[in-house]
């Protein structure tokens, strides 16, 4: 016996499709969060304030709803950031 695991190709793949997925999700929603908080008003009459509660309550919404399909650190803490708003 060499101690080799014999691994299922086909279940690899579907695991590394999985975490590029799980990534891709945490750099968009960085970068959701990145648009939010540097929206600008155009004073005196479109100020940035509601707009942007308004994003980030939907990115709350959208974390929740990420975590409940499964825990990554990375939106754990942007939910718990949130909850403070």
């Amino acid at each position: 016996m060499t101690g080799l695991a014999v691994v299922d190709p086909l279940e690899q793949k579907q695991a590394e499709q999985q975490s590029v997925t799980r990534s891709q999700v945490v750099r968009d929603l960085a970068l959701d969060f990145q648009y939010a908080l540097s929206r600008k008003g155009l004073a005196p009459f479109i100020l940035s304030g509601l707009p942007m509660f308004d994003d980030l309550c939907a990115l709350h919404q959208t974390l929740e709803q990420c975590l409940a399909l499964g825990d990554d650190p990375h939106l754990h803490h942007w939910y718990l950031s949130l909850i403070h708003i």
